[in-house]
């Protein structure tokens, strides 16, 4: 009975210590790299090819994207 006490609050303590270190880690995350007010878009894959160079017989491509925020369009190369 001892042992599964003493398993129980071992298994308390790690989470409750887990859950403090993640509510931490998010909230500088968030506060850090994306600001303190966040906007979420949806970017759109458009039909359109880009070829990367010097490779005449396996020929890669990336495709584009394409994306609006306050009403100005952002397009550019997925690869990158």
């Amino acid at each position: 009975m001892k042992k599964i006490k003493n398993i129980f609050w071992l298994i308390f303590a790690s989470v409750l210590f887990g859950t403090v270190i993640y509510k931490i880690a998010l909230n500088s995350f968030t506060d850090n790299f994306l600001g303190k007010n966040p906007k979420i878009i949806k970017a759109v894959l458009i039909n359109e090819k880009n070829f990367m160079g010097n490779q005449p017989v396996d020929s890669q491509f990336s495709y584009s994207y394409s994306f609006k925020v306050n009403g100005e369009e952002f397009t550019g190369d997925a690869h990158n």
